[in-house]
């Protein structure tokens, strides 16, 4: 979903919540603070724009960027304190970790949702040719997740889902002892197809966006995005949505019992990471606000 820069600001605004730890987000004050280079950036590696339209998407970024720190930044401490305080339970429930996904989901729907009309404008500014080079790119990376995640056997597949889970891991809590990289093992001993069906999943969501933008001037595009972006379970496989509640729990349970395992230096190195985190958000600059205000403003203040 290389275009919908919205996702790549979710991920870098979004900090150590659980979801947080599966994805090893973070938040440094410097890369927030350049997040809207970043974002053109990452444009850049699907479509290439026209002179005109690099500028109205530096100006929209540059206004959501602000938006973003002044709306919603404020409310992201005190999630990562109940965040912190659920993991660092001396018996953590997985019931606990589950309490804290609503609402960093909520977050990531409020920004898309006040993203959306400019996600709208953007796309509908693209022309035919645009249009074949970022389904050229988007193919391209999709040649590149299966020769990493699908073409190695099983036994690989697995291996490295639990290195990458490790490794996501070590950074908020140290070094693993081995009761902790076992537990990870077990969990990362996932079904055979679980690699494959993701990436034919992910393939499926981007033939209905490529569907969807041969009518980008019709007048329910703006409905059918929001679908895409806001919903977009609507559109995943049937398999692959029977399988996500087993996946999620199965995450979480991990999780638990990692943390239970944990000993008081892991912890304590937790606990400095996140108050690293929230020392951060109360050190971020923001950006002036332009004038006018976004359209969930309302609902987000």
């Amino acid at each position: 979903m290389g275009l919908f820069t919205i996702h790549l600001l979710a991920r870098l605004l979004l900090t150590v919540a659980l979801s947080a730890l599966l994805v090893a987000c973070s938040m440094p004050r410097l890369g927030y603070q350049n997040i809207d280079h970043l974002i053109r950036w990452k444009v850049n590696d699907y479509v290439s724009l026209t002179r005109e339209q690099r500028r109205w998407l530096n100006a929209e970024v540059q206004a959501q960027h602000a938006w973003h720190c002044h709306l919603d930044l404020p409310r992201y401490r005190p999630l990562l304190m109940a965040a912190r305080d659920a993991v660092l339970e001396e018996q953590p429930d997985p019931e606990s970790l589950r309490a804290q996904l609503p609402a960093w989901k909520n977050e990531i729907d409020l920004t898309l949702q006040r993203m959306l009309p400019g996600i709208v404008e953007l796309l509908r500014q693209l022309n035919a040719e645009q249009l074949e080079q970022l389904s050229s790119e988007l193919s391209k990376k999709q040649a590149e997740l299966r020769e990493r995640y699908v073409e190695p056997d099983e036994r690989s597949q697995i291996a490295e889902r639990s290195e990458r889970m490790q490794k996501r891991l070590e950074r908020w809590l140290g070094r693993l002892n081995p009761a902790q990289t076992q537990r990870i093992d077990q969990w990362a001993d996932q079904p055979s197809d679980r690699n494959a069906l993701w990436l034919a999943n992910r393939q499926h969501w981007q033939n209905v966006l490529h569907e969807r933008l041969q009518a980008r001037q019709a007048p329910d595009f703006p409905s059918d995005m929001a679908a895409l972006l806001l919903q977009p379970q609507q559109f995943w496989l049937a398999p692959y949505r029977e399988q996500q509640p087993a996946v999620t729990d199965a995450t979480i349970r991990m999780l638990s019992d990692v943390m239970l395992q944990t000993r008081a230096p892991q912890r304590e190195h937790l606990r400095r990471q996140v108050d690293s985190l929230l020392r951060e958000l109360e050190r971020v600059r923001c950006p002036s606000l332009p004038e006018g205000m976004p359209p969930s403003a309302a609902a987000t203040s």
